[in-house]
């Protein structure tokens, strides 16, 4: 996928097909999603001819827990979401499937870490369970275990050793959130893609406008993106002072823009892994007889 992103004061227009950024000409037909700025002017009329092209767009508002995610490009494949439905009738067998790997990758990013794995009690718990109530507590413990652990790794100035969200109140969660959120907007964007119903998930429950099946496969991947934050931190690319208190500790506006330098090659490098666990997704909802494990 071919990811432009204008994040500062830039004026976006259109010649034809080809995108005009300030003085720089970007053809649609290489675009496949545009994030931008709300500094970044564009009026509606160029905006819709963007979608229309099939080209996602994600605009980072000035609020920094705010996105707006704008799609056209939705394959009308009757057969998969017609799967989707059905294969709520094994819902928790698949949401074991999905937090079995959880349970994996979060266990594997704490050695990478040097730190203590997750007990085996999780996983005996995880093959006793029977419905999705157990399934979702389990989660929860293994959360609070899991960053118990992950936050020894900062000095108190930037965590205050537990999760936090809505607000977050610490810079290490101000940038899980963030790149959390980058990737459910990432993760989405291929759902729709591929024809998928991203509102129909297994592990999460559907609300309102929640893209479940987006959360359920952000799942997958949130331990690498811990990784990734960790390694921002340890290695000096993003500390304290790129963050300010409003309400809740946020990134700065500037250290959003600078931020994607290192945030566009990790989401590149982790595309192929989305596809993977969308592919072993689409397996378990289309095969009545197994339950393969989400593939890394």
């Amino acid at each position: 996928m071919n990811r432009v992103i204008i994040d500062k004061n830039a004026s976006l227009k259109l010649h034809g097909k080809t995108l005009i950024v300030d003085d720089m000409k970007l053809p649609l037909r290489l675009i496949d999603m545009l994030i931008i700025s709300h500094k970044a002017d564009i009026s509606l009329k160029e905006l819709s001819k963007i979608v229309r092209s099939d080209i996602a767009v994600l605009v980072v508002t000035s609020s920094p827990k705010e996105f707006i995610h704008i799609q056209k490009r939705y394959f009308k494949n009757a057969h998969l979401k017609e799967s989707q439905y059905q294969a709520l009738n094994r819902r928790t067998k698949i949401a074991k499937a999905i937090l079995a790997k959880k349970i994996q990758n979060s266990s594997l990013t704490l050695h990478k870490l040097r730190l203590s794995k997750l007990d085996e009690k999780y996983m005996q718990e995880l093959q006793k369970a029977t419905t999705l109530d157990q399934l979702i507590g389990i989660e929860g413990s293994v959360a609070r275990d899991y960053f118990r652990r992950y936050f020894t790794l900062f000095s108190p100035a930037l965590s205050k050793g537990k999760r936090t969200k809505n607000p977050p109140l610490d810079p290490i969660n101000a940038m899980l959130s963030y790149t959390y959120t980058i990737f459910y907007f990432e993760i989405a964007t291929w759902l729709n893609f591929y024809g998928f119903e991203p509102l129909i998930g297994y592990l999460h429950r559907s609300f309102r406008d929640h893209l479940a099946l987006s959360s359920d496969i952000l799942e997958c991947l949130r331990a690498d993106i811990d990784l990734f934050v960790a390694r921002l931190f340890l290695d000096n690319h993003i500390s304290a002072k790129d963050f300010t208190k409003k309400g809740g500790v946020y990134l700065t506006p500037t250290a959003r823009k600078n931020l994607w330098h290192h945030l566009k090659p990790f989401i590149e490098a982790k595309e192929q892994t989305i596809k993977d666990h969308i592919a072993c997704i689409k397996k378990m909802i289309e095969n009545d007889s197994s339950s393969p494990q989400v593939q890394e």
